[in-house]
């Protein structure tokens, strides 16, 4: 998770095309972010999640053609990564 974060990812651009750029969060938010995410958007959202947010949704749940759902990891979205 964090190092999507940092370094961004194409790996499911034929369901999300714009991918995910590098750089959204940096220093301390980083690895905040990261154990928010891994735990399953659990607990206090971080001040950071406003920029995952602008994509991924306030509840993480991902928007069609422009983010995946981060609240869990679907099969579908797992074979996708694998597929690209």
């Amino acid at each position: 998770v964090k190092h999507v974060i940092e370094h961004g990812a194409n790996n499911s651009k034929s369901e999300y095309p714009g991918g995910m750029p590098a750089g959204m969060a940096s220093g301390a938010d980083v690895d905040t972010l990261a154990k928010y995410v891994a735990g399953g958007l659990k607990g206090e959202k971080p001040a950071a999640w406003a920029a995952c947010a602008s994509c991924h949704g306030e509840d993480g749940k991902g928007m069609p053609s422009v983010a995946p759902n981060i609240a869990e990891f679907t099969p579908h979205f797992v074979a996708t990564v694998l597929d690209n």
